[in-house]
């Protein structure tokens, strides 16, 4: 594009010097060499993207965006770390734990995300590393996606902003978790892993619904109000109790963000709390990339706490 405005500013200056009385035109000529001027500053501040890679390569150069991932497969933790890109992920909630996951999974080169929030990004969401302040007032599913696009072309991003809760967003969010159209071929839903991030009970029991219905594994984590500790937990349709059964002690309490906020106050939000839920779960997702069988050794509840 730079090259291409430059290009225009000769065209202009030689469309200049050929006409015969330039006065005429001298002011519409100016108008245009100005907006291409403009337009050439814009494009030179504008963020570089790189363009898709169609395969990972383990070549070792620092333009090789997947070198270091390939590295686990040269190291022998995986057999074929390529696999992460047949994986399809669904976060619901795009907030603090969600946002870092949705992040993590991205620069791992997962093939594809759905990303699920009827919020709106807000500058009380500066401390969690993901939004950036230009992006308040923008939907969080949208600012995800404009993000995540920048930072890997190669993810097939799904954005919904919903909310599953409603009669209506619920059946979109059953809807796109059927949808097969990235792997036609895989048995059950169409994604390999619902990773919950939501701050309320009712979400919580909304894809609690959704995946019994659909006998989809699931993963529900939080964090609790005051961001020293956090809770992960694994459910498997037909083997783990459901999350109506077995809800982690920070959710049984009936503590959430929204009832919070009704009474006037602030639950806390660590950036370094809301990475560990997000890389636990990356980490065992990339060991098992070669595995039928996504987190399958999972203890059914893990609580993290962060050392303050």
């Amino acid at each position: 594009m730079e090259a291409e405005l430059k290009e225009m500013l000769n065209d202009l200056d030689s469309l200049k010097q050929s006409l015969p009385d330039p006065s005429n035109l001298a002011s519409s000529v100016l108008k245009l060499q100005s907006r291409v001027e403009h337009l050439t500053k814009l494009a030179k501040s504008a963020p570089v993207r790189r363009t898709k890679v169609q395969d990972m390569s383990a070549e070792v150069v620092d333009s090789n965006p997947y070198s270091r991932l390939m590295a686990l497969q040269r190291m022998g933790i995986v057999d074929n770390y390529e696999r992460i890109r047949d994986f399809s992920v669904a976060i619901v909630g795009i907030g603090g734990v969600g946002s870092v996951a949705a992040e993590m999974l991205t620069r791992c080169g997962i093939g594809r995300l759905l990303l699920y929030d009827y919020d709106k990004v807000e500058l009380a969401n500066m401390n969690r590393l993901f939004f950036r302040p230009e992006q308040v007032g923008m939907t969080k599913t949208d600012a995800a996606s404009q993000t995540l696009s920048d930072i890997n072309p190669d993810v097939v991003l799904e954005s919904f902003t919903l909310n599953i809760t409603t009669v209506q967003g619920f059946e979109t969010f059953m809807s796109s978790l059927r949808n097969k159209s990235f792997r036609p071929n895989k048995e059950g839903s169409g994604v390999d892993l619902v990773l919950s991030c939501v701050d309320n009970y009712e979400a919580r029991m909304a894809v609690n619904q959704a995946c019994n219905e659909l006998n989809q594994t699931w993963m529900e984590s939080g964090v609790s109000e005051d961001a020293v500790s956090g809770h992960i937990q694994l459910l498997i349709p037909g083997e783990t109790a459901c999350f109506a059964c077995a809800p982690p002690l920070v959710v049984a309490s009936g503590v959430d963000e929204r009832t919070l906020k009704r009474e006037g106050v602030c639950a806390a939000s660590l950036p370094t709390t809301m990475v560990i839920p997000s890389q636990t779960l990356l980490n065992d997702l990339i060991s098992r990339s070669n595995s039928d069988t996504v987190l399958s050794s999972w203890n059914v509840i893990l609580i993290v706490r962060n050392i303050m």
